[in-house]
């Protein structure tokens, strides 16, 4: 499993950036940290000060630095603002595992965008970061939390304290998606190169659909 990314590299989504923190983020880390809304169902220390947010990016900085995590800024596409935070921490690479954390600004709940750098951040993690199974910690009572994990297909294996904890595994090629009475509808996988070869250089295919060159 790759975990080194010195910086994180910039993810891009329809409405937001995902960047790596930067010491002028300060502020905005604060309000993560210090929003009694958004550490309701935590057990994340208060910041007090301003500077208790700048420890926290230096913490992560060296954490990163080690390889034992990755951490993204989210931010408005258009836009440098911070408005919350995502990443991996407990990065472990014999057992190819990652723990997910993420946090939102309140003025950004409920319009999608914790959804949507989730799906930009679990590509990253299972098909550049190549980790098997990503894990996810939430309280019980989160209940906006506990509906994004569902909405990715995590399963709860288990209790932490206060905390169910969820998990998801790498989608295995060539996963079954539907089926009908008489046809199986499957992801492809490399087996199928030599009959989509033979497929799309077929006389038929060639005449009717055109040369695609492969």
């Amino acid at each position: 499993m790759q975990t080194q990314f010195k910086p994180a590299p910039i993810l891009t989504t329809e409405r937001l950036k995902l960047r790596p923190f930067r010491d002028t983020d300060a502020p905005e880390i604060f309000i993560q940290r210090s929003d009694e809304r958004i550490l309701r169902y935590t057990e994340v220390p208060k910041a007090v000060t301003v500077q208790d947010a700048v420890n926290w990016i230096d913490k992560m900085a060296e954490i990163i630095e080690k390889g034992e995590g990755v951490a993204w800024a989210i931010c408005p596409k258009e836009e440098e603002k911070l408005i919350g935070t995502i990443s991996f921490w407990h990065l472990d690479t014999e057992k190819t595992t990652a723990e997910l954390g993420y946090s939102l600004h309140p003025d950004y709940w409920r319009m999608g965008y914790a959804s949507e750098a989730l799906a930009a951040v679990m590509d990253f993690g299972f098909n550049e970061m190549k980790a098997n199974l990503i894990e996810a910690y939430s309280n019980n009572q989160n209940k906006a939390s506990l509906g994004l994990l569902a909405k990715f297909g995590f399963t709860k294996i288990g209790v932490a304290r206060q905390y169910d904890v969820f998990a998801i595994c790498q989608p295995p090629a060539g996963r079954v998606l539907f089926e009908t009475e008489r046809l199986k509808l499957r992801e492809a996988t490399k087996e199928d190169a030599q009959f989509l070869y033979d497929l799309v250089n077929s006389p038929d295919w060639l005449k009717n659909i055109g040369d695609r060159a492969v």
